[in-house]
């Protein structure tokens, strides 16, 4: 599926997977608020809030956590 397609079937992020999101949060932020302070490095304060919210007990981490219960299970 092309790049559009996937835009307009709002999943972009099978092509876009989300490593600059901070980035560009910061960037559309810093465009709507000009002048304002404290946006140094807001992108990345968003994701590391973000991240310390996640509830990794829930299903949708089981492809994420059960690969590394694989390897420590190994050793």
């Amino acid at each position: 599926m092309a790049a559009v397609n996937h835009f307009s079937t709002n999943t972009y992020d099978v092509v876009f997977k989300g490593k600059w999101y901070s980035n560009i949060l910061e960037l559309d932020l810093r465009a709507c608020f000009p002048g304002r302070g404290h946006m140094q490095n807001v992108g990345a304060r968003a994701t590391t809030a973000l991240l310390a919210t996640l509830d990794l007990n829930q299903s949708w981490a089981e492809h994420l956590l059960k690969p590394v219960a694989e390897v420590l299970d190994s050793q």
